[in-house]
């Protein structure tokens, strides 16, 4: 009885120990397949950059130079100017690049109009209203239309495109527009409304020589105004002008945008941004999208952005904005955010890229008109950023 009873427990432990041997060795086998399997796809990843960096003329092709006595990888044929930028998205002529979503009547404009009154506008902010070659213009509105085609005009024109931040109070607004030597403001009518709270220290700047552009809904808005502000309506950029702008060489180092901190914690602070910096920056995007390319073959659906953040931050202007005139890619704008819009947004636009704050994240996923449409939308990429809210679980609900 002894013995049979050793041998039962000596082939108990036996079986148990080969099991946790076996399960051992089984994570490991999943561990090391699992390395090599990152391996190989990283070597294939490494080996798709490389033919795509070095194709020599190719759109991505990376060389180096020399600024300042230091040596610089850049993307070597790659424009020298935001005006040369914009022109790439001639080819795609009638296809939509910007479409104001309100989920009733949806503002359209295609590559070829956005660029044709990009060209008006900037014909009229010479011969009209005396801007030039580094002149600082700023832009204070919300995503509408309005913001990229007076963005494509002010930097085509050689001028400074100040992209003051649109929740800002007028204290700030004011501090912006003095800080920055704003020869113009091009605003909508709720901005205004917010520069007239500190009413003395405009009227003082419109002394000054600034001039004031007012994005309006209506005539009413206008003539409501008071006369002392001596505000032109931006339709009046709009028209045909007789004379276009003088033709200029921007050089790649000119400055083209100059952005502001949020000024949480002191006083916002101004960043002078190069063509050349906003170009190179935006090529990156271009690298990213010939990668997927190469990787995945071209996409099933026209890559179309959903642009939720203010544009007058820099992601979505080098990573969505500049990007489309490379790749065709629509850009969807939005009045404001709001899950029920969006998901409207998604579903009527085919949107394929999204880029969310993760609160926003969150309230799509939780959104039940999401989760009945989720099974026919198109989207493919979502970007995010850090956060408390555990971002796995939530894309794990996209999916």
């Amino acid at each position: 009885m002894g013995i049979r009873m050793f041998l039962l427990s000596f082939a108990t432990c036996s079986v148990v120990a080969a099991t946790i041997s076996w399960l051992s060795f089984r994570r490991y086998i999943i561990a090391a397949f699992g390395q090599l399997k990152t391996r190989m796809i990283d070597a294939y990843v490494r080996k798709a950059m490389r033919t795509i960096t070095t194709k020599p003329e190719g759109r991505c092709e990376i060389g180096e130079k020399m600024v300042d006595s230091s040596s610089f990888r850049y993307f070597r044929n790659a424009p020298a100017c935001l005006g040369e930028m914009y022109e790439k998205g001639r080819r795609f002529g009638t296809d939509d690049f910007l479409v104001y979503y309100t989920g009733s009547i949806n503002r359209r404009i295609t590559f070829g109009d956005a660029l044709d009154q990009a060209t008006t506008i900037k014909n009229n902010l010479q011969h009209n209203y005396g801007m030039n070659v580094g002149d600082h213009i700023a832009i204070l509105c919300s995503n509408i239309p309005e913001f990229p085609l007076s963005f494509m005009a002010i930097t085509s024109l050689g001028a400074v495109a100040v992209t003051l931040n649109a929740f800002w109070d007028s204290t700030l607004l004011l501090y912006g527009l003095t800080n920055s030597e704003s020869s113009m403001v091009i605003v909508d009518s709720k901005r205004l409304a917010t520069l007239m709270r500190s009413e003395v220290q405009l009227q003082d700047l419109v002394k000054t020589g600034l001039q004031i552009v007012v994005i309006t809904s209506n005539d009413a808005e206008l003539s409501s105004l008071p006369s002392w502000l001596k505000a032109v309506d931006f339709k009046q950029l709009l028209l045909t002008s007789v004379n276009e702008a003088l033709k200029v060489v921007i050089p790649c180092r000119h400055p083209a945008v100059l952005m502001y901190t949020s000024g949480t914690t002191s006083r916002p602070k101004g960043v002078l941004l190069s063509h050349e910096s906003f170009i190179q920056a935006a090529y990156s995007y271009v690298l990213f999208w010939d990668l997927i390319l190469m990787l995945k073959g071209s996409p099933a659906n026209r890559t179309c952005h959903l642009i939720s953040s203010p544009l007058f931050h820099t992601a979505p202007l080098a990573s969505s904005f500049l990007l489309a005139f490379e790749a065709n890619v629509k850009l969807v704008l939005l009045p404001r955010w709001s899950t029920q819009n969006a998901v409207n947004a998604c579903k009527d636009e085919k949107v394929t890229t999204m880029g969310l704050m993760p609160t926003m994240l969150s309230d799509l996923v939780a959104c039940p008109e999401f989760a009945k449409a989720k099974d026919s939308l198109v989207i493919t990429n979502i970007g995010t950023g850090k956060s408390n809210i555990c971002l796995s679980l939530l894309l794990c609900d996209l999916i």
